[in-house]
């Protein structure tokens, strides 16, 4: 094993494998600032269009050809279970026609598929009752609260 002769401390090459230094702190306790590449993360982006490449390319299905975005790929969040539930919550705005659609830019109600995920974190809720932290458990409860409100007023605009 070698240390990396491009320059980068911290990084050692050998056969098959390499080893990167992504310690947040040195020896001495000081904080190491380093760029998102040097900590082994991708720069945040947003989706786009990846270049020298069409935004759409054609995709075979059967006898059609349907179009097929393709996207860089975007750091995802860390998964715990906050984010597990803002996920939830956001996948309910959506079908409920507070969100436009990140594909399309539309905002269109599928109440059922509302219903379904306010159901999902119902269950949710029930299952993890007494396995959570105070704001765990305030995220929750609130969440499900607006949700089934929001729900609600929906379904009676619908009728």
């Amino acid at each position: 094993m070698a240390e990396n002769d491009k320059g980068n401390e911290g990084v050692i090459e050998g056969p098959g494998f390499i080893i990167r230094d992504r310690r947040q702190f040195s020896q001495d306790g000081e904080k190491i600032d380093r760029a998102p590449e040097e900590r082994g993360q991708k720069p945040q982006t947003q989706y786009e269009e990846t270049p020298g490449e069409p935004a759409v390319e054609q995709q075979e299905t059967g006898d059609k050809k349907a179009p097929r975005r393709q996207y860089q790929d975007v750091p995802l969040p860390e998964v715990n279970f906050t984010n597990f539930v803002f996920s939830l919550v956001h996948s309910a705005m959506l079908a409920l026609g507070s969100l436009p659609d990140p594909a399309t830019g539309k905002t269109e109600k599928h109440l059922s598929l509302a219903k379904h995920v306010v159901d999902t974190l119902g269950m949710l809720q029930q299952k993890t009752q007494g396995n959570l932290t105070e704001e765990e458990q305030r995220l929750i409860d609130e969440s499900l609260f607006d949700l089934r409100m929001h729900y609600v007023k929906e379904k009676e605009k619908s009728a």
